[in-house]
């Protein structure tokens, strides 16, 4: 099972899309879904959308997700310190990510 979920916003007459959320069932992972999914997101934000980037935030300890937004060209545009609360109360670096439309 897969999902995802997005937001478009207008930026100074651009749109920019916003991936909010990407899940792949842990039965599922490493099967190539994921890279499919955002595959698709990316296909659909630049043309049906016709957006100029796509960004999203993941949590620095996510190597597996960071390492699939970098292989499709995201980058690393910022780190927010200690912005995310686990259940357990620690505190969590979120690293915000940007695609470009090339």
């Amino acid at each position: 099972m897969r999902t995802g979920s997005g937001t478009c916003l207008e930026d100074g007459g651009a749109w920019r899309v916003e991936l909010r959320r990407m899940v792949i069932s842990p039965a599922h992972r490493r099967t190539g879904l994921g890279r499919s999914l955002l595959t698709s997101v990316l296909a659909r934000a630049y043309g049906h959308h016709r957006a100029r980037s796509v960004w999203l935030d993941v949590k620095a300890h996510n190597h597996r997700a960071r390492a699939l937004y970098e292989a499709e060209g995201f980058t690393v545009t910022e780190t927010l310190t200690g912005a995310v609360t686990e259940a357990d109360g620690a505190l969590m670096d979120l690293v915000i990510m940007a695609h470009h439309v090339r």
